[in-house]
């Protein structure tokens, strides 16, 4: 009978062990002036009493996934964004003989170092979409 019930007890155990809510995930896309940002970075750091390191990921023909890192709260969000500049070169760190067009920062400062983008994360997927402008919008 305690084999039993012993076995019961550790059989609802390990159910409800498995029942709490999911990490959070987040996935979206970054527009500058209306065009998927070729390349960069984008970062969630907590703000307002969310606990948890900062999460961030790639981002990849404007598209970008945090798949882990990140606790539910609020976060600021700093996106950094790149595009090969022609005036400037730099040299290549695998072959320093040859120069690679160097990379300018594409995206406002207003929307990284100085960013106030303020999201909210929840339990589960997430989707944030970013539509940022520059000044110079030419379009």
């Amino acid at each position: 009978m305690k084999a039993r019930a012993l076995c019961c007890f550790a059989g609802c155990f390990l159910v409800f062990s498995g029942c709490g809510k999911p990490e959070p995930s987040v996935v979206g896309t970054v527009l500058l002036d209306g065009d998927p940002l070729p390349s960069g970075r984008i970062r969630f750091v907590p703000v307002e009493g969310t606990r948890g390191p900062d999460a961030g990921a790639v981002i990849e023909e404007g598209k970008y996934s945090v798949g882990k890192g990140l606790a539910v709260g609020k976060y600021r969000v700093e996106i950094h964004g790149l595009k090969e500049s022609t005036l400037r070169k730099e040299r290549d760190p695998i072959t320093p003989i040859h120069l690679i067009p160097a990379g300018i920062e594409a995206v406002p400062p207003a929307y990284n170092v100085k960013s106030q983008l303020l999201r909210a994360v929840e339990a589960g997927a997430n989707t944030l979409d970013f539509d940022l402008t520059t000044n110079r919008k030419a379009k």
